[in-house]
């Protein structure tokens, strides 16, 4: 069983959101932590590296998952309309 800090990390690679970053507004930088996140940093040594807190990062992944999620549901809906 993975470790509860890992949690997001699994989420983005199993529905792929990486594959989303250039349609998520979101700043380069925080494009570069979740990707940098993604690849095995910890929060402790993103948090050092940016100077913010380890929540601020967690914060900044959380964010990231949402805001993909919430794009694939609306270009879902979105897809759906019938066309005549």
């Amino acid at each position: 069983m993975s470790a509860p800090h890992n949690h997001l990390r699994n989420i983005i690679l199993d529905e792929n959101l990486l594959s989303l970053k250039h349609r998520i507004r979101l700043s380069e930088r925080n494009i570069s932590i979740v990707e940098s996140y993604v690849l095995g940093s910890s929060y402790r040594q993103l948090s050092e590296q940016y100077n913010v807190t380890c929540s601020r990062i967690r914060n900044i992944v959380s964010s990231y998952v949402s805001h993909c999620r919430l794009y694939q549901h609306r270009a879902g809906k979105y897809s759906k309309i019938p066309t005549d």
